[in-house]
């Protein structure tokens, strides 16, 4: 499994764009609580299965490319955090919704692999048609 932060951080992005819904649920803390507000609107804490499923919907027609990089890891213990930059490309045929990000990770390790807990995205700025996301806000 994620062994490191950095590892769990390129998988979560990595399972993304492989349409990789198990291998992302298997990144997460039981619980994750998220902060996707400048995007989906999105506050509060689910499942790690509704997290997944919420992605799934949202994403599952789209073709997707996420890039993280520039990460910042502080570890404590058995505890995390990383701050990462973000590029996410989406495309639906000849449309495309693309989204510059800072991503900010909260980690467990748990049975000897790191585990999201917490995910906040702050969106820099987005270019092309929202439409094609059905995860966005419908305001935006």
């Amino acid at each position: 499994m994620s062994d490191t932060v950095e590892h769990a951080v390129a998988r979560f992005a990595n399972c993304f764009d492989r349409k990789d819904w198990a291998g992302l649920e298997a990144l997460l803390a039981e619980e994750v609580s998220l902060d996707y507000s400048a995007l989906r609107g999105e506050v509060g804490t689910v499942s790690r299965a509704a997290y997944v499923e919420r992605r799934r919907t949202a994403l599952e027609a789209l073709a997707t490319h996420h890039l993280l990089g520039n990460l910042e890891v502080v570890t404590d213990g058995d505890t995390a955090s990383c701050r990462a930059s973000g590029m996410i490309y989406r495309r639906h045929g000849d449309r495309f919704f693309d989204s510059h990000v800072i991503y900010e990770f909260r980690f467990v390790r748990s049975a000897g692999a790191w585990r999201i807990a917490a995910i906040r995205q702050a969106v820099l700025f987005s270019e092309g048609d929202p439409a094609i996301h059905a995860g966005v806000k419908a305001e935006r």
